[in-house]
């Protein structure tokens, strides 16, 4: 691993794993019925019945609470394009993993960059990743060249494992400003930032997520397809969310894929609706409006 992250900035060294092969995923939407109440044509029904599952709305909701990371009461996003590099399988693979989360980015709304572009998430299928972490933590000097926080690395290197994830957030303004050095008269020097207005609804700044690297230890990839491996880390990349959720009755989610959760293959219904209802509108809003939305998308009927 730490051959591969000193490679992001020089030459690239690769991490050996055995990981089985992945198949194309297929998305299935429902068919929309007629709300308004209007006669249906002769092949429809005469009558249309509306009904609902309020005990599912409310685990949906107690899961995404659970989940979500806020930051300063925000859930982070990326802003711009992201570029993915996976590094530590046979090569071949590390580009289908590469390219899956890439359409997986695309089906969320989120922008992806050109070949050859910078990358800002990075995955590592690599042996003794929370070690790794450590040492990069105390050495420092690889870790700022990708744009990481020895904290976080360090704080990253806690969790239980197998897979463990840095992303780094950034405060902007709504419409992208940077923090910068300033006199702010009688409270001294602090950072500050110019907002062309205020908003009572929204907030004036915005969560970005920055950069992201993801570290799986290799012994847990066995058994585990490209795809698996590629949509978890696509969902633990482009949102800053915790592991499982502890949620009695709980929607599946590719979150549980270390954790023996029975045929989960690729990103469910539930995953996919929390990437759109992350990347829906605009970025600067509550984390409360933005869970929201991202139970709107898990509960609606055409969830992906």
């Amino acid at each position: 691993m730490g051959r591969f992250l000193a490679g992001m900035v020089g030459g690239m060294g690769l991490l050996a794993a055995t990981v089985a092969g992945a198949q194309p995923a297929v998305d299935t939407q429902a068919s929309d019925a007629r709300p308004d109440g209007k006669r249906q044509s002769a092949t429809a029904p005469d009558s249309i019945v509306v009904t609902g599952n309020p005990q599912r709305k409310a685990i949906i909701k107690r899961m995404t609470s659970a989940i979500s990371r806020p930051h300063d009461r925000q859930l982070a996003r990326f802003d711009g394009k992201v570029c993915f590099e996976v590094g530590g399988v046979y090569a071949p693979y590390d580009r289908i993993m590469a390219e899956r989360m890439m359409q997986d980015a695309r089906d969320a709304g989120v922008e992806v960059g050109k070949p050859g572009c910078r990358p800002n998430i990075v995955v590592v299928l690599a042996d003794h990743v929370q070690a790794e972490l450590q040492r990069l933590a105390k050495e420092g000097h690889t870790a700022s060249s990708l744009g990481l926080e020895d904290k976080a690395l360090d704080q990253a290197a806690q969790g239980p494992g197998p897979a463990y994830v840095v992303t780094v957030t950034e405060i902007r303004s709504r419409d992208g400003r940077y923090m910068h050095p300033g006199k702010m008269g009688d409270l001294g020097d602090r950072p500050m930032m110019i907002v062309d207005d205020a908003s009572i609804i929204n907030p004036p700044t915005r969560q970005d997520i920055v950069t992201v690297l993801v570290g799986i230890e290799s012994a847990a990839t066995m058994g585990k397809t490209l795809r698996q491996l590629a949509d978890y880390a696509a969902l633990r990349s482009l949102a800053d969310i915790r592991g499982t959720p502890a949620v009695a009755g709980a929607e599946p989610t590719i979150l549980g894929l270390f954790d023996g959760s029975p045929q989960i293959t690729e990103l469910t219904s539930y995953d996919r609706a929390y990437l759109k209802g992350l990347y829906h509108g605009p970025a600067a809003v509550t984390a409360a409006t933005r869970m929201n939305e991202i139970v709107t998308k898990a509960t609606h009927k055409d969830a992906p």
